[in-house]
């Protein structure tokens, strides 16, 4: 137990299990309680063997499973708007594709998915507190009054988050195509105060390097919503909020049937389902753009 916090302290994975078996701890009870049994509904084919190919393309029948895990994905969840992004990478990447160079465009997808995922549960959340506000609303008298929604507070911010986290990581796949991005590993800014220009940096790289076409889309990008959104998520992590951002603000009660209750709005004043709506179709269209222009000019390479 740890004295402090009254937590149990587990043994070391290569010290003898408690349980006396005389086993290490790693080939024992370090397991227990980290899985369930369930009862499937269907009875698959039962596979205990795998396939291994040997220097002279034929394929050999080995006792034991894999030791790999096979990540899926559920149906409902796949987004054909980031898939198709996916399909235009994938693309650009020569064959036998560079498993580290995937495993960086990999991660770009998942950031895409982490923003969609943050602006699916805003939109929801917004939704069931509508409904009820419409079931049962009890008005108050005499100021404004905001309930601090955690869900859309926190998701919010998360989404702020994972916009500039995913446009570090681009940074990083994009250095395979133009290795002068290699040593700046992010988005990284230029200038402080008024003189901030939110992935200045690279993009200043980019101009330098003969790269117009390129630089041209972060910088309009940039202009458009991404100095915004770093502005943003900035404040996020230099303080301990959002500053301005306002969950549902209802008016008091002045007499009559109604009372107005302002959506949830951003530090713009903007609608807040509707900014990361937007936000996350600027995301999608930067990412598209980036990708087809590397398309477009692998292509001119191939016929010069």
């Amino acid at each position: 137990m740890s004295p402090e916090f009254g937590i149990e302290m587990k043994p070391d994975r290569n010290s003898p299990c408690p349980c006396g078996s005389g086993k290490k701890y790693k080939k024992c009870c370090s397991e227990k309680g980290k899985f369930m049994e369930v009862t499937p509904s269907n009875k698959p084919e039962t596979i205990d063997y795998h396939l291994v190919g040997d220097n002279k393309g034929n394929w050999i029948r080995k006792p034991g499973l894999l030791n790999v895990t096979i990540g899926v994905r559920e149906e409902n969840d796949v987004a054909s708007e980031i898939e198709d992004i996916v399909r235009i990478i994938h693309s650009c990447l020569k064959q036998p594709i560079d498993n580290t160079v995937l495993e960086k465009f990999v991660n770009c997808e998942h950031k895409l998915y982490a923003v969609k995922y943050h602006k699916k549960a805003i939109e929801n959340e917004i939704v069931s507190q509508v409904e009820k506000f419409k079931e049962n609303y009890k008005a108050g008298s005499g100021a404004k009054f905001e309930t601090e929604n955690h869900i859309l507070l926190y998701n919010t911010e998360a989404f702020l988050f994972q916009v500039k986290s995913s446009l570090d990581l681009l940074i990083k796949g994009l250095a395979f195509f133009y290795p002068e991005l290699k040593s700046l590993y992010t988005f990284k800014h230029r200038g402080e105060g008024e003189n901030y220009r939110a992935g200045g940096t690279v993009i200043d790289v980019l101009y330098r390097k003969g790269r117009q076409g390129i630089a041209e889309i972060f910088e309009a990008n940039r202009k458009i919503w991404i100095q915004e959104v770093t502005g943003m998520r900035d404040t996020i992590t230099h303080y301990s909020r959002l500053k301005n951002f306002k969950c549902f603000v209802e008016e008091p009660y002045t007499g009559g049937l109604t009372v107005n209750v302002h959506y949830p709005s951003m530090p713009t004043e903007e609608q807040l389902d509707i900014y990361c709506t937007k936000i996350y179709g600027y995301l999608l269209s930067l990412y598209k753009d980036v990708f087809n222009l590397i398309k477009e000019d692998l292509h001119n390479k191939s016929l010069s």
